[in-house]
């Protein structure tokens, strides 16, 4: 009789969880999310990214499609400062080799240029600008490339390899909002 409760038991949670967790998902998430995944070159890569990021962000639960474009662009931002915030702490270390302080700067260089075309796309965005917030963040999306890139050229590991990955990422789940999910 033990095992029938305690196996009741775990039916009815896993249940009950499950229903509760899906129940909370906003379906704006899973169907813009399908739309930016369909034509990225890793659609299940992308797909799962944007579900993630999007589920896990503040005010995401009941955003609209259009509060959700807003969303991306705003944890694109956070990427930017966190990055900076990183690369900061890195050259504040003794003992760097001269190879990696160089590329660091000029990854922040790129960062601080990449801050505030996210800002301009977000005052865009937030206007109905939509053509000018696409070219804003079009016009920052090679920053974490060109940024990767560096190091490479030096032979030198990147610190910043993952944060670059994600900034690529948020970069075209902005996009894909603004040209396929808002403007559209």
């Amino acid at each position: 009789m033990k095992p029938f409760c305690f196996f009741s038991l775990f039916l009815f949670s896993f249940f009950t969880f499950h229903v509760i967790t899906t129940s909370s998902i906003n379906p704006n998430i899973q169907e813009t999310c399908n739309i930016c995944a369909k034509d990225d070159p890793n659609p299940k890569a992308m797909l799962s990214f944007c579900t993630n990021v999007l589920q896990g962000a503040k005010k995401s639960e009941h955003a609209s499609r259009r509060g959700l474009g807003k969303i991306s662009m705003t944890l694109l931002k956070a990427n930017m400062n966190g990055t900076k915030f990183f690369i900061r702490e890195t050259l504040n270390q003794t003992k760097l080799d001269p190879n990696l302080k160089l590329c660091l700067k000029s990854c922040r260089v790129e960062y601080k240029r990449m801050k505030l075309g996210v800002d301009l796309a977000l005052q865009d965005y937030k206007f109905e600008h939509y053509q000018d917030a696409h070219n804003e963040i079009s016009g920052i999306m090679n920053a974490p490339t060109t940024c990767e890139n560096l190091f490479k050229e030096k032979k030198i590991s990147s610190p910043l390899t993952q944060r670059n990955e994600h900034a690529l990422q948020l970069s075209t789940m902005a996009l894909c909002y603004i040209d396929k999910v808002v403007k559209k």
